[in-house]
This record gives structure tokens, C-alpha cells and sequence, in this order.
């Protein structure tokens, strides 16, 4: 898609966008919250899509502002994935002071939101706390970007752990989304004290609590022998490649570099007994000590999981290439998915699809356990269904 072709379909998504807001906003004057919520979601959906064509110019003025409209759309109808990733994809290309802090105080709304939504009470009990220490981290003068890429980072890290303890396949890492959350609470901007806690959705265990205590002994004894540099037995613990260089990758990301954080401790809470690590070896330490796996350049080996996957989205044409045999697909929690169709459901098929929701049945891929892709077997229309639950989760916002 040319410079000219992807500005001009931006700024029309954000014009249906602002449509769709302003009949969103009537609708909640006259107290028709179904309304609302459906107009909202449907804003949502085309903001971001008009944020997403912006990719292939991070430096434009619009993007941090289109991802700063699609977050709080997403926020307002209860899509708080979609409005954290939205947040930090805003973050990225370091926009002015006022902008980045409009778009941190957005995110601890949207955690705020998130540990509502899970009607748990306030973080006590079963927590783990990580705090900065240094010399900005003391002043308060790391950046809002740097805070919200944090605790990203610590949410992922505890992502991975659970996924290692409940023996997950690394391929499969999807179980945890659709059975655990990690509630973050950050007291204010500025603030380097970030708590976490680990809860359960689904009913994959029966004994949640010893698993959260499991995961908690984990993060803490994995970053200790990290700090003592005995990468070899951190290895050995792990029992699995894609675990292990995938906690080393966050752990760099997340370490101090010695100068304007010195140290961070990681505190876990658990049934009352607290349990400490300081860690302070350095990002450039790290790299003195790991060498990450070298990038494949063999050709891709395509194997099929067990799973067929169902999901409830946007059909787009992929690059805006109306007979291509891919088409990009954005599911209702604001994730982009690449989809491949095959011959026999060609562009009769799928192309009257295109910018409408739908849902779509698909073959789960996966390259060598590690880059999923998804081949396409049926897709049927559903109109302006709303995605399940949003109803519930409905925040009427002003």
C-alpha cells in the first residue's frame, strides 16, 4: 500500500470512528446502554484499525494520538487487552510529555478496570511486588513509557512461569490467557512499586493456591540464580528452550542498567510470609553471561496442531491487496492475526467479507513450535453481534 493509500484509508476509519462515537455518546444521554456499548465497540474497532494502518509511519503526529483514541474506546467497552497493547504501541515512538503521560494514566486506569472485573479485593495477600531502586527511580523521573513497558514485562514474566509450572507446551501458551490474569496495581505515576497477583479464571486446577505459590517460587529462586550468574543450572531448572531463552529475553529487558536503576527487588507475599530477592546484575552483565539462540534461516516446517480455533473479528484485505490469498483479521480483543485461504474458499467466498465482523473457523499452525498462523476453514457473517460478555462489562464512562 503506497504513502498516499494508507494515509487516506486511515483518516477514513477515523471519521466512521468519530461517527460512531458521537452516536455511542447520544446514545448514553438518552440511557440506551445496549446502544452505547454497541456503537463504542464498533468505534473501537475502526479507530484502531485506523491506528494500525499508521505502522508505516511511527513519526507521524496522528499515531500516538489514534492509539491514545483507540485505548480509551477499547477501555470504554470493556477491552482491556486490546487497550494495554494499544497504550504501549502509543508509547513506542516517544510522543510529547503531555501525550505520554495522558497515555500512562490511561493504562492504570484500564489495570484498575481489569482487577474490577475480577470483582477481587484489593492486593494483599498472594501478591508479589517488584520495586526500582536508583537514582531516578528514586526521584521519580523514569519516563511513563519506561513504567508501562515494565510492567509488561513482569505481567509476561509471570505469563511464562505459570505456563513452565502448569507444564504447558511453549506453543500453547494460550492456555494461560484463557485461564489465569495477573492484576497489576500501580499506587500513581511516578511510582516504581508495582504489585501483581496471580488469579484464576478457568478451572484448569484444583489446587490454585499452591500453584500460585509454586509460581512465585519460581520467579523468585529463577532471578536468584541469574544474579549469580549460573545460567547453566537457570537452564537445567528450566527443562525447555523456548521457556528459558524466553525468561533471559525478559530479564535483560527488565534489568538495571546501573545507572539510572541500580537494583530491583521482587517481594512475593504468600499466605503471609515474605519472600525476597534483590537483583542487580546489569543488561550489559547479562549479555556478558548469554548468548542468545541464533535466528533460523532454514526454510519454515509447517506442522498442524490438534486445535481448530474459533474466533469473532474484522475481516480486512491483507495491505489493502483485494485477491490476495491472505487476509489480516482482528479478533474482538483488538489481536491481529494473519490468516491464509486456501483455494477453494477464494475470493467468492471470503472477499464479501472484507471490513465486516465475522466469525471464522481455522486450522491453529505452527512453525516449529514457535510463530502461529492460521488456515482458514469456514467464515460466516454475524453482522453487528455483539462479542460475548461485553454487556457485563460495560463501564459507562464519561
Amino acid at each position: 500500500m503506497d504513502d498516499k493509500n494508507y494515509l487516506s484509508e486511515s483518516v477514513r476509519f477515523h471519521d466512521l470512528a468519530m461517527e460512531l462515537a458521537d452516536k455511542a455518546h447520544f446514545a448514553r444521554r438518552i440511557g440506551d446502554a445496549k446502544a452505547y456499548l454497541q456503537y463504542t465497540h464498533d468505534s473501537y474497532v475502526n479507530e484502531a484499525r485506523a491506528a494500525e494502518l499508521l505502522r508505516h509511519d511511527p513519526s507521524h503526529h496522528m499515531y500516538s494520538i489514534l492509539h491514545r483514541s483507540a485505548a480509551t474506546l477499547a477501555y470504554r467497552c470493556g477491552k482491556y487487552k486490546a487497550a494495554e497493547n494499544l497504550i504501549l504501541q502509543g508509547l513506542e515512538p516517544r510522543p510529547n510529555d503531555r501525550l505520554r503521560n495522558e497515555l500512562y494514566d490511561l493504562l492504570r486506569k484500564v489495570l484498575l478496570y481489569e482487577s474490577r472485573e475480577y470483582a477481587y479485593p484489593p492486593l494483599v495477600e498472594n501478591e508479589i511486588v517488584v520495586t526500582l531502586t536508583g537514582v531516578e527511580a528514586d526521584n521519580g523521573e523514569l519516563e511513563a513509557e519506561s513504567n508501562a513497558t515494565m510492567i509488561t514485562d513482569y505481567k509476561h514474566l509471570l505469563r511464562i512461569i505459570t505456563g513452565l509450572v502448569r507444564k504447558f507446551p511453549f506453543h500453547q501458551l494460550n492456555k494461560f490467557d484463557e485461564n489465569y490474569r495477573v492484576l497489576t496495581a500501580v499506587p500513581s505515576r511516578g511510582s516504581f512499586r508495582i504489585s501483581m497477583k496471580l488469579i484464576e479464571i478457568g478451572q484448569l486446577s484444583l489446587s490454585f493456591v499452591d500453584d500460585v505459590e509454586s509460581v512465585y517460587d519460581k520467579v523468585l529462586e529463577s532471578l536468584d540464580r541469574l544474579k549469580s550468574g549460573d545460567t547453566f543450572a537457570l537452564e537445567e531448572s528450566f527443562g525447555d528452550e523456548d521457556y528459558y531463552h524466553d525468561f533471559m529475553r525478559l530479564a535483560r529487558n527488565l534489568a538495571p542498567d546501573g545507572e539510572r536503576v541500580n537494583a530491583f527487588s521482587v517481594e512475593a507475599n504468600i499466605k503471609g510470609n515474605l519472600k525476597t530477592v534483590l537483583f542487580d546484575r546489569t543488561t550489559d552483565e547479562i549479555d556478558n553471561i548469554y548468548s542468545p539462540p541464533e535466528k533460523e534461516t532454514v526454510e519454515e516446517n509447517y506442522q498442524v496442531s490438534s486445535d481448530i480455533v474459533t474466533l469473532r473479528g474484522t475481516v480486512w484485505a491483507a495491505d489493502g491487496k483485494k485477491n490476495s490469498d491472505q487476509v489480516e483479521f482482528f479478533d474482538d480483543d483488538g489481536k491481529k492475526w494473519t490468516i491464509t485461504v486456501p483455494k477453494n474458499l477464494g475470493e467468492n467466498v471470503v472477499r464479501p467479507h472484507f471490513e465486516l465482523r465475522a466469525e471464522v473457523k481455522a486450522y491453529h499452525r505452527f512453525v516449529k513450535q514457535k510463530r502461529n498462523k492460521l488456515e482458514l476453514i469456514s467464515i460466516r457473517s454475524i453482522g453487528n453481534e455483539l462479542p460475548e460478555g461485553d454487556q457485563q462489562s460495560l463501564p459507562l464512562l464519561p
